[in-house]
């Protein structure tokens, strides 16, 4: 009897000290799991090449179309007509993009864009008597006219709205821009003489626009080898000048690089308040290849 006494009693101080320790252990089995379970938040920017903002070069092609010409200012002297049309377009701009990340979300942008010296069409003959940038040219004088132009930005992206969903994210950029765009015009005044012949007259005139400007940019990153982006700037003085910059392009990568195609336009305005002024857009279709300086 006493025996089975004192065996119940063991028990009893068995349990006591085994339930303790296994209402600790409990807790401990069913917790580890959920916090094991739980999902890291997604990071703002997986990685700087899917978001193109990685280091980056870009050389670039571009096919353009170009239409304007040189306009009569408001401080032109002459009575006589300034205004005369391109006959013909340049081809092609060619140039680069240089491209460096700027804190965690942002990057900062250099482009250069230039056609070569391009002469319109031979045989031009001046319609009426001209007054171009301070010259008198004859009625129905040949003349020559080449021009060039020379596009150089300066861009800050700054994210604005950050969207992630699943493997794809969707940005939202602000930009702000200082652009430099040049037209320099070389025109030749073929002067008929009373023998016949004729005295050729060049001069050459530059015209540029430097201006801030400002607009916005989307991108949609579909995968880690696909994205698109759209981005539009502009900014005009009234009676002044006036430069819109807009693009649209498709960008697939493999590896380091990045094969990119779309569409570009600018429109421009030189200072009207001078006594001539140019005016005109050039817009096509672009391609380039970019070469990333880090794989991610």
């Amino acid at each position: 009897m006493k025996r089975n006494l004192k065996s119940g009693c063991l028990c009893v101080c068995l349990l006591a000290v085994a339930l303790p320790g296994m209402a600790q252990d409990q807790p401990s089995s069913t917790t580890a799991p959920n916090a094991a379970a739980a999902p890291a938040p997604p990071r703002e920017v997986p990685s700087d090449v899917n978001s193109g903002r990685g280091l980056s070069v870009e050389p670039i092609y571009w096919m353009t179309t170009a239409r304007g010409g040189i306009r009569k200012g408001a401080k032109s002297a002459s009575s006589a007509p300034g205004d005369l049309d391109y006959n013909s377009s340049p081809k092609e701009m060619v140039g680069a993009v240089v491209t460096v990340p700027a804190g965690k979300t942002n990057a900062v942008r250099v482009t250069y864009l230039a056609t070569r010296n391009f002469t319109t069409a031979a045989g031009s003959i001046a319609p009426t008597a001209l007054s171009l940038f301070g010259t008198d040219i004859g009625n129905g004088d040949p003349i020559a006219v080449s021009y060039k132009l020379q596009n150089v930005k300066l861009s800050y992206d700054f994210l604005t709205y950050f969207f992630k969903k699943g493997n794809t994210d969707f940005r939202i950029k602000t930009l702000w821009e200082i652009q430099y765009f040049s037209i320099n015009n070389s025109i030749v005044d073929f002067i008929p003489l009373s023998d016949g012949t004729f005295a050729p007259t060049p001069f050459t005139k530059d015209r540029s626009i430097i201006t801030p400007t400002f607009g916005i940019g989307l991108e949609h990153t579909i995968s880690r080898h696909f994205r698109w982006e759209a981005k539009a700037s502009a900014f005009a003085l009234p009676h002044r000048s006036t430069l819109i910059d807009s693009e649209a392009s498709l960008a697939l990568r493999f590896g380091r690089l990045e094969l990119l195609g779309g569409g570009k336009l600018y429109h421009f305005k030189s200072n009207v308040q001078n006594d001539n002024y140019v005016s005109g857009d050039v817009y096509g279709p672009y391609a380039g290849i970019r070469f990333y300086w880090k794989k991610q």
